[in-house]
């Protein structure tokens, strides 16, 4: 997960195919890898290690979160949202549910909805600094600049690394007219 989060998604990629190897049958391993490979831009073969992990682990949430998260990024709408639902509904504590749920719900333009989602997750797991870094999006497209600096600050504080921080919060002080 630090190696997604981090940008080293080869490396993730390698870690995760590792681990699936060494214990193929294992939920976790397999959504992991799923969500890596959704990274890599390898939408069937995460498809397929996702839908390996919900048939193993019919209630395991992470496995529907990241098989929602595939669906997104193919621009698959209503399974998106659908399979993300069903990750809300295996654990509704999981951050990877309604992080992915509102995902989901920005990539098709739905911001409002979206941020309700990404507090959550940041409610669930307030030190994840990608969880702040979408919601201060969302935020940006609904022209709430405050709100989105705030996030993107939270981001920095939490991965000072990290450049997308730097660079959102740069273009949400620029949209509001701040950096003159």
């Amino acid at each position: 997960e630090l190696l997604i989060y981090t940008g080293d998604t080869a490396k993730a990629l390698a870690r995760a195919g590792q681990a699936v190897l060494l214990n193929p049958n294992n939920p976790e391993n397999l959504a992991r890898y799923c969500q890596t490979l959704d990274w890599e831009g390898q939408y069937g073969q995460a498809a397929v290690a996702c839908e390996c992990a919900i048939e193993l682990a019919p209630d395991y949430a992470p496995g529907y979160a990241y098989l929602a998260e595939v669906y997104a990024d193919q621009a698959i709408w209503g399974a998106a949202r659908s399979t993300a639902q069903e990750a809300i509904a295996a654990d509704f504590q999981s951050p990877a549910a309604h992080h992915n749920m509102g995902y989901a719900l920005e990539v098709q333009g739905r911001y409002k909805e979206a941020v309700e989602f990404y507090e959550n997750a940041i409610t669930l797991r307030p030190n994840l600094a990608p969880f702040y870094l979408s919601a201060g999006r969302s935020y940006y497209w609904l022209g709430q600049f405050e709100k989105a600096a705030d996030r993107f600050g939270k981001a920095i504080k939490l991965n000072p690394l990290d450049p997308a921080g730097y660079d959102q919060i740069g273009w949400t002080y620029h949209a509001n007219g701040e950096d003159a």
